[in-house]
């Protein structure tokens, strides 16, 4: 059974029901169309030219053609010269049309025949009908059979013409495709509610809504749609194509609705929560044992003071009382049983109320603005039918109408709060709080949450805070004590240098162990500072420095290392050199650090352009080289500490310089920017500019 109730198997029902459905809906629309013309009727033939026209329009549009002849000749009567305008317009329609009148009279058993506006009736017209206006009077209608005007009558034949030959398929296609369609929907009631791993009843989304509210909402849909089909017939093929199709799709919004209906109403009688699951079912269920509660209350009361008058003892606490108290909070009860019927009714309405509060408040946001939308439409469109006859009625539109506009007007506003306040919640502004106040429950919650998330960021900010603080200390504390050691070691090694050592290999050694001694305590003074800048545990001495001139000395200290790189600098200093307010020492310290890794990474034979500009009140200071590898990961990976360009870390170097720059610029209120470009690879330094 199992296998039945599997996904594959309800979802194979539910394609063989869309497409009965389908063809229903196809059958009944060409079914539909050909009824409208005659398709059906017993004397029906394609060979048959009369039998096309034998429909609504057509029938209108005879009716409408008597009655504009009639009307013509009633004014031709009293105005022996027509007017120019009048002629024209009974003219106009009078003669282009399929159509041709005679008029008839009968005058003392002579009959005089005229046909209309002096129209001539020629062999291809047909005798259509004859239609009595008065005692003496009637029109016959004739029907030109070549059909030169498109009106009612070409419309019907080439509609007759398309349905007539497959019109017994559209009965057979919709009577099949019903058939189908029940099959599939009994399958479907089989494993109504069923889960497909256990087989067990499992109810799920749409069969958690309450039963009556769901009853209740189908009842008023379906009406509204019965209501849409009653309605007189289009008056032509082309409204009633249209109608065709709206009709189908009315009949088969009823029937998906009924099909839901009876397959939730099974899945709970399946499950024994059919009345349970209604909302007037909980409230009879709750008043019940709110009643049951307060006669075992009134009986215990009773006897036991029964029993207590008899002993002369005080009347004693029992347990029947607790249980009585349990489901129905504090009451005073009073001494006769109509009073404990109304206030244990009065209870039960209020907890009643209470659960009908609480299931609304828990409901899916979804279905609440469905709902609502649903009855405030309802009510729209009974409160517009009554308008039309009644002033008050009316009055109750105009303001239903301002409290809809207003309540989605505060809801919009509340919403924009919400937007604006994650906004602010992205971009890092976690002290903010969005306001709660006067605002929907569900967006009232919404906002709860995003409050709780901005608490939660700003604990977990401070913890990584705490942890990045921990963890630059102790490098700190673990690079003053490797420092000591090394700087003995540095300077038994200086030692050595001095003592007259023969071996050639000895030598080699020393200076291998001098070289990786000087590359320890560069690392080691890299680690301690870039501890110090994170931090901000560096002294800043900020004054007045020339920072063209500063640059002038360290690209002039580094000139013999690009020269032995075989790399040309080229350095662009305005003449008017610009101030700016930094630590002479830290900025040094950052172009070396800049310098250093152009040194370190720049392709030999190449420029290395290096600018310093003014523009705005700003100093921008810009380093310019192309990278000797390829530079295979993005700028923002490259500003990380411990991250080298170098990939396979061929030169030397710890990683730190860039991170080391740009913490002591940020510390001297500049800020650092980095661009990879292809091989391209560019620093930039902006500083705010002094006045002289």
């Amino acid at each position: 059974m199992k296998k039945l109730y599997s996904v594959p198997a309800k979802a194979a029902a539910v394609l063989l029901l869309m497409i009965s459905l389908i063809g229903m809906g196809i059958g009944g629309y060409y079914g539909a169309l050909a009824l409208y013309v005659g398709c059906y009727n017993d004397s029906a033939s394609s060979a048959d030219p009369m039998r096309f026209y034998e429909n609504v329009g057509c029938w209108s549009e005879v009716s409408e053609y008597v009655e504009h002849s009639k009307e013509w000749d009633e004014y031709s009567k009293k105005h022996a010269k027509p007017s120019y305008g009048m002629r024209e317009d009974y003219q106009a329609y009078l003669t282009d049309s399929n159509l041709r009148a005679v008029r008839i009279e009968q005058n003392n058993g002579v009959e005089t025949r005229t046909p209309v506006f002096g129209t001539v009736i020629s062999d291809q017209y047909v005798k259509h009908s004859y239609h009595q206006v008065s005692e003496t009077t009637g029109y016959e209608i004739y029907l030109n059979t070549s059909l030169e005007v498109n009106d009612a009558f070409q419309q019907s034949k080439e509609l007759f013409q398309e349905v007539y030959p497959a019109r017994w398929n559209y009965p057979y296609l919709a009577g099949a495709s019903m058939l189908i369609g029940i099959i599939s929907w009994i399958f479907l009631l089989v494993v109504a509610g069923r889960s497909a791993a256990t087989g067990e009843i499992v109810f799920r989304g749409f069969h958690r809504i309450p039963f009556d509210v769901i009853t209740v909402l189908f009842v008023i849909v379906i009406s509204l749609l019965a209501a849409a089909l009653d309605g007189p017939w289009p008056t032509d093929a082309n409204s009633m194509r249209m109608a065709a199709v709206l009709m189908v799709a009315d009949l088969l919004t009823i029937a998906v609705l009924v099909m839901l209906w009876g397959h939730t109403a099974v899945a709970r009688i399946k499950g024994k929560v059919l009345l349970r699951s209604t909302l007037i079912g909980a409230l009879c269920i709750r008043l019940w044992r709110v009643l049951r509660a307060g006669v075992w209350h009134v009986r215990a009361k009773r006897n036991v003071e029964k029993a207590a008058k008899g002993s002369g003892e005080a009347v004693p606490k029992i347990p029947a009382w607790e249980k009585a108290r349990d489901g129905l909070g504090k009451i005073n009860w009073k001494h006769n049983k109509i009073t404990a019927f109304f206030a244990a009714l009065g209870r039960g309405i209020r907890a009643a109320i209470r659960q009908l509060a609480e299931l609304f408040r828990h409901m899916n946001v979804v279905w609440k603005l469905f709902g609502a939308a649903i009855l405030v439409i309802l009510l729209l469109e009974w409160l517009a039918v009554g308008a039309s006859y009644d002033g008050g009625m009316f009055l109750c539109l105009v303001v239903l109408d301002i409290l809809v506009f207003l309540a989605v007007g505060f809801f919009a506003l509340q919403l924009d709060r919400l937007k604006k306040g994650g906004e602010r919640l992205a971009n890092g502004d976690l002290d903010y709080k969005i306001p709660i106040d006067h605002m929907y429950w569900d967006l009232q919650q919404h906002a709860k949450n995003l409050n709780a998330i901005s608490d939660g960021m700003a604990i977990a900010v401070q913890k990584q805070l705490k942890s990045e603080r921990m963890k630059y200390e102790l490098l700190t504390n673990v690079s003053h004590d490797i420092k000591t050691p090394l700087t003995s070691i540095i300077n038994y090694v200086d030692l050595l240098h001095n003592e007259p050592i023969e071996s050639k290999q000895a030598q080699e050694y020393i200076e291998v162990l001098e070289r990786q001694s000087a590359k320890l305590k560069k690392l080691i003074t890299d680690l301690i500072d870039v501890s110090k800048a994170t931090t901000g545990n560096i002294t800043v001495h900020a004054e007045r420095t020339h920072a063209g001139e500063l640059l002038r000395q360290c690209v002039g200290e580094y000139s013999e290392r690009m020269n032995g790189k075989n790399l040309e600098t080229i350095l662009t200093v305005p003449e008017d050199e610009p101030s700016i307010y930094a630590d002479g020492r830290l900025l040094w310290r950052i172009f070396d650090n800049l310098l250093g890794n152009i040194v370190k990474y720049a392709m030999p034979g190449t420029r290395v352009y290096i600018d310093l500009e003014s523009a705005d009140n700003r100093v921008i200071i810009s380093l310019r080289n192309i990278s000797r590898e390829r530079i295979n990961i993005s700028s923002d990976e490259l500003m990380e500490r411990f991250v080298r360009g170098d990939a396979s870390r061929a030169t030397e170097g710890s990683g730190l310089g860039l991170s080391i720059a740009r913490s002591l610029t940020e510390l001297m209120h500049g800020r650092f920017g980095l661009m990879v470009d292809g091989d391209l690879f560019k620093i930039v330094l902006d500083f705010d500019k002094m006045e002289n």
